[in-house]
């Protein structure tokens, strides 16, 4: 499956019941005393430490490039991953010094595991072919809190059975935002929480997918902790609204929302913004004035929010033509991403642009380059 190019894609990939479609971990053995689980845990693991984290970066290619620097042509080459930086507190095998970066997915299908800044884990990390340490759901990989029986293994103490990890929703909370209305029509609203310490531009959890009434939308079973809220509205791939609670642009201009444990939080109201849209349409073609690739689409990332919801993409015509009837206003990278039919992909690389979307725009122009 093609990593998400669209918001309906990437919720998806983290808020499926099915999450694990794209991640699929190899079970233990059965019949393990919880010493023999802790040990199979460990075997053959690289490193193994609790750190504390003190900083999470989105790392893409596509992001890292400046404007104008040739790039894969292709989103399944520039997959972003998160990169942790952690405070070493205790190493049991493989690291040294402070510090360590470790490198995991953003979440659900890719099998990423959902760090947060300041908390304590203990981390069971292997070395990726480049030599970057990488963790995520299919490892021991665990807050500290809830690493007891490993925990007690590493440091050569008794394993005292524990108490199920399992949450009640005594122990979450609720949260209920309602929606000024903007028509008397259904205008498909869709509200989507971000936890606030963790640094992954994939939604933590989604509220219900009709109001209860009213415009009111509630989302339960909610881990302690701060929230940002996102609304959403229009065609999935095609978004006309993208914004925060209680009615901003911007994440770093939201109001995070603190859930405590058994509180509901029900007293919000969501103001709607006027975000104007406008049309951004051009061509692509090749450097050296042979044939596009047949499918090939124009993706647009914003740089402020990147791969989050907030991207748009059109296929590109076979003349070349592609065109955006509809993008909020903001600053943008283009690229053009090229899908291949068969196994041995053709490769292509294209040039990062910057856009600024104020007004409607046209001849824009992007170009492939046979690598």
């Amino acid at each position: 499956m093609r990593f998400a190019i669209a918001s309906s894609v990437i919720f998806t990939l983290m808020l499926s019941p099915a999450v694990a479609f794209g991640c699929k971990c190899a079970p233990p053995p059965e019949g393990m005393s919880g010493r023999q689980l802790a040990e199979w845990r460990a075997k053959g693991v690289t490193a193994i430490f609790e750190g504390k984290v003190v900083r999470a970066k989105l790392k893409s290619v596509w992001l890292e490039a400046s404007v104008g620097d040739s790039v894969p042509a292709s989103i399944d080459e520039v997959i972003p991953v998160m990169l942790v930086t952690f405070d070493i507190l205790r190493s049991y095998r493989g690291v040294q010094g402070q510090h360590v970066d470790v490198e995991t997915g953003l979440g659900g299908g890719d099998c990423g595991f959902g760090f947060e800044i300041g908390k304590e884990y203990l981390v069971y990390a292997d070395r990726t072919e480049s030599g970057q340490l990488s963790t995520g759901i299919c490892t021991a990989t665990a807050p500290v809190e809830k690493s007891g029986a490993n925990l007690a293994y590493l440091r050569g103490e008794p394993i005292i059975p524990g108490k199920s990890a399992n949450q009640s929703t005594a122990n979450t909370g609720r949260l209920c935002v309602r929606v000024a209305p903007t028509s008397s029509e259904d205008s498909g609203e869709k509200l989507f929480l971000f936890r606030v310490a963790n640094k992954s531009p994939i939604p933590s959890d989604e509220a219900d997918e009709k109001p209860q009434e009213h415009g009111l939308f509630c989302a339960d079973d909610l881990e302690p902790g701060g929230y940002l809220v996102l609304l959403t509205k229009g065609p999935e791939e095609s978004p006309s609204l993208f914004a925060y609670y209680p009615g901003v642009m911007k994440p770093s201009a939201a109001t995070s929302i603190d859930i405590r444990l058994g509180q509901t939080v029900s007293d919000l109201v969501f103001r709607i913004p006027s975000e104007p849209t406008f049309s951004v349409n051009g061509t692509v073609s090749v450097v050296d004035k042979s044939q596009l690739p047949r499918k090939a689409g124009v993706i647009l990332i914003s740089p402020d929010q990147p791969f989050s919801g907030l991207i748009y993409r059109q296929d590109v015509a076979p003349n070349g033509v592609f065109a955006f009837p509809k993008v909020l206003a903001g600053r943008y990278w283009g690229f053009v991403d090229v899908e291949s039919d068969t196994s041995e992909k053709p490769k292509w690389l294209t040039k990062k642009i910057e856009l600024s979307v104020d007004k409607n725009l046209a001849d824009l122009h992007l170009v492939l380059i046979p690598e």
